[in-house]
């Protein structure tokens, strides 16, 4: 899940993930499009944390997170 994630996190957590990407309660799947840093939240960020472009977050689809993430 990136290059920072800790040693084992996608084998370990991805059925948790896969079951919160189930009902994502009224949240929105964002997506830097400059670095690919992606979160979930109601409204996009104003200024990305991983590399800290402004406005840089596009609204994607589960379908497009689950290709990105390879699940």
């Amino acid at each position: 899940m990136g290059l920072f994630a800790p040693e084992g996190f996608f084998e370990s957590d991805l059925e948790n993930l896969k079951s919160f990407l189930t009902d994502l309660k009224g949240k929105k799947i964002w997506r830097c499009h400059f670095c690919n840093d992606i979160t979930i939240i109601e409204f996009p960020l104003n200024i990305c944390p991983t590399c800290n472009q402004e406005f840089a977050y596009v609204e994607i689809d589960l379908e497009e997170l689950k290709n990105f993430l390879e699940i």
